[in-house]
């Protein structure tokens, strides 16, 4: 023995040792022992006991790090809009984008909780509020802690890499969005997957119908039907079509009860077929996806999906590789590639797939299927019967709980029961109840279950506002700047808004600033107005980000401190700003000169309807010789009244650019402009006149718009002016005269 054992200690002497690489290898190999070792062990409650409180802990954790979110970030309560879309006493899902509309389950029952805290218009307690909302989204986390943990053998490594990739949800760069749809949706999403992976496909096609109505991205499951090996094709095409039928006629059913129409598989804010086409989302979300940066999406929870991309190609791998995929295409035709949220649903799936690979490097043949955990000896039919119940427990609550919550919706909206909830609301009011008052106002403002009164709508402002009410003194200055219930008066208008912006109301400090800038009810100041728009701005005030801008632009002609406060408000998706920007990187102002960048920005600012972003980006396409695009948003800005693109219109249908020329449609767009006062398009209608070219010819009209270019300086018009004048009798001249001089009173 003392030989063998000499013998061993001196063989190392005779061999290289392991070297770092073979020792971390070696590690590697380990790993996957020691992660699934407690669900090989005989004690099976210690270690069910153990796993369940390691879930606890990090749903506790969460909870305490998403309640600061509830209201949302400065400026913007997007989360809290949400949350409360579907209380019956604050109902305006209307308010919510179409396609979170059809995202009814979740938001039913955020809206239960809500309605559940307020109690019938109560004072909105923040605190109270937040708790709930860190309630609801933390034990939705736990949930999913609990299916893996039943489910999976690998549930340390996965539930711990769950909640890691949550943690980039957290960052600025996500913008700081938790949703009502957000964690349900990824709990019917793995449990579609893992019923799949067990072959019971009718709980699987349970799983993915109520999803759906949590949210629409769980029906990429649905492609998981196509790859049931053991049924025959037509039943597995004819399980996909139910499915996708249930959601689409579900969706159209309930919502067409809320009186709200939407594209049954809307996508964005589509409301039609034609609406769901978005190449350029395609294409921005492309260019975002190859550029690199530290915050990209990429490096947050995507990062588990581009692991399984290139891990996973495999035949076994397939049916999965298929919904991420799925997934994956329809965020880049309509998401934002960008949102490290997206990538919440898929988490789960991701890390399951990654933990069946890492069995790899234990050794040959081990990978032979997804980690889950066998079913016991007291299994029936193979169901694992923890996991039945709790998916039972899950789908009863998410479809009779929304069932109802939807029932009492459809009464909350209907007159009678806003009829009570005014009389609820007054009996509170009349004892002094400020947020009652505010509340009381805005129904009478908007005619919510009373006729429109603006008087008496006024009164109550005044009420809640006299009592320091930020919302109401806000609300009480508007209605003195619009003379709504009282008559116009920008002095009272302006104080009530600075006391209203003492308190933070950043829509009050936008108004004020707006009010220096245009004199309204004070002295013109544009220092003064950039304090306010500043102060605003700072807050995330998309508007007075804009404006400030504009100041700095034409007034302080500092370009640099223009381009900060327009890409701000540009961000925020303001199409004004977005063309503002776009003209700083044409011209090279407080930038380097870029028509790359201009071209992109105008095209953005363009395609969220900004007439002027339209008419700039057409010009570009001018510029390119490319008349039909350039035709068609020169169209869109005219639609809006834009003199400019009507010109630019007359040019190409004169000219004939891209089209065939119509001299008739060219006299019809230059008087659109020309209207409008817009000189140039007033030189041409002269001259079509004049020369009774798609027009019969007409010296008095002609003249009409020759002499009005050259009162607004164009030189060319003064040759004209004159030789038209040289051919026209004095009555002519006179009346010709006369209708310049009246056209200030009847153009704009």
């Amino acid at each position: 023995m003392k030989q063998n054992n000499t013998a061993k200690k001196s063989m190392p002497a005779t061999r290289a040792s392991p070297g770092l690489r073979e020792r971390f290898y070696s590690s590697c190999r380990q790993m996957p022992g020691i992660l699934s070792s407690l669900c090989k062990r005989k004690s099976f409650w210690p270690t069910l006991f153990l796993e369940l409180l390691l879930a606890l802990s990090l749903s506790v954790a969460y909870y305490f790090l998403v309640k600061n979110f509830a209201m949302g970030v400065p400026n913007n309560t997007t989360n809290l809009m949400v949350f409360s879309s579907c209380s019956t006493s604050h109902f305006h899902l209307g308010e919510l984008g179409n396609v979170w509309k059809g995202r009814l389950s979740g938001l039913l029952l955020s809206g239960s909780l809500f309605d559940f805290l307020m109690k019938d218009n109560t004072s909105f307690k923040i605190d109270q509020y937040s708790s709930i909302f860190g309630l609801y989204q933390s034990v939705w986390l736990f949930l999913v802690f609990v299916v893996v943990i039943c489910a999976l053998r690998h549930s340390l490594f996965i539930n711990l890499g769950i909640f890691a990739g949550l943690m980039y949800n957290f960052s600025p760069a996500s913008g700081l969005y938790f949703y009502p749809w957000d964690m349900p949706s990824t709990l019917f999403f793995t449990l579609a997957v893992l019923f799949f992976e067990r072959r019971q496909m009718a709980l699987m096609t349970a799983a993915i119908c109520v999803g759906c109505f949590f949210k629409e991205t769980v029906l990429a499951c649905a492609v998981l039907a196509l790859f049931a090996s053991h049924w025959k094709w037509w039943k597995r095409v004819l399980l996909f079509v139910v499915i996708v039928a249930v959601y689409v006629a579900g969706k159209k059913f309930l919502l067409s009860q809320l009186h709200f129409k939407v594209a049954a598989l809307s996508m964005e804010n589509a409301t039609s077929v034609a609406g769901l086409v978005r190449p350029t989302i395609l294409m921005e979300n492309l260019k975002t996806l190859f550029t690199p940066t530290f915050n990209h999406a990429i490096f947050a929870n995507a990062g588990t999906v581009a692991a399984v991309l290139v891990l996973g190609w495999r035949r076994r791998f397939l049916p999965y590789m298929a919904v991420i995929l799925l997934f994956l295409g329809g965020q880049f035709m309509y998401g934002g590639f960008s949102e490290f949220r997206i990538f919440m649903q898929m988490l789960p799936l991701s890390l399951i797939l990654l933990s069946e690979r890492w069995q790899d490097y234990a050794g040959p043949g081990m990978a032979t299927q997804l980690p889950l955990k066998p079913a016991p000896a007291w299994a029936v039919r193979g169901t694992f019967p923890i996991l039945i119940p709790i998916a039972i427990l899950l789908m009863g609550l998410s479809t009779v709980v929304p069932a109802w919550r939807y029932q009492a919706l459809c009464e909350s909206i209907r007159p009678d029961h806003q009829a009570r909830t005014v009389a609820t609301l007054k009996t509170k009011a009349e004892k002094g109840d400020a947020q009652a008052q505010y509340l009381l106002a805005k129904r009478y403002l908007k005619g919510e279950g009373v006729p429109v009164n603006l008087t008496e709508s006024f009164q109550w402002f005044h009420k809640a506002a006299e009592q320091g009410h930020a919302e109401a003194e806000y609300e009480l200055g508007v209605r003195y700047v619009r003379g709504e219930g009282t008559p116009k008066d920008y002095e009272a208008g302006n104080d009530w808004f600075r006391k209203a912006a003492a308190q933070g109301n950043t829509d009050a400090q936008y108004d004020l600033g707006y009010g220096f800038e245009n004199g309204l009810g004070v002295k013109r100041d544009l220092a003064e107005a950039a304090i306010w728009y500043q102060r605003a701005g700072e807050k995330g005030h998309v508007l007075a980000q804009n404006q400030l801008g504009m100041i700095c632009a034409f007034s302080r002609k500092d370009y640099a401190e223009a381009e900060k406060w327009f890409r701000r408000a540009a961000e925020q998706g303001n199409a004004l700003a977005e063309n503002s920007l776009g003209a700083l990187y044409l011209q090279g102002l407080g930038v380097k000169q870029d028509k790359n960048e201009a071209f992109k920005w105008f095209q953005q600012s363009a395609q969220n309807g900004c007439a002027e972003g339209q008419n700039s980006y057409a010009v570009l396409l001018y510029a390119q010789k490319n008349f039909a695009a350039a035709g068609e948003w020169f169209s869109r800005a005219a639609d809006q009244g834009h003199a400019g693109a009507q010109y630019a219109l007359g040019q190409i249908s004169e000219k004939g650019l891209g089209r065939p020329p119509d001299l008739a449609e060219a006299v019809l767009w230059y008087t659109r402009s020309a209207r409008l006062g817009y000189a140039r398009a007033q030189l041409s209608l002269g001259k079509m006149y004049r020369q009774g070219r798609g027009v019969k010819t007409d010296n008095v009209e002609a003249y009409k718009w020759l002499k009005l270019a050259q009162l607004q300086g164009v030189q060319e018009a003064e040759n004209e002016v004159a030789a038209c004048a040289a051919v026209m009798s004095k009555d002519e001249l006179d009346a010709a005269e006369n209708e310049v001089n009246q056209f200030p009173k009847q153009g704009n």
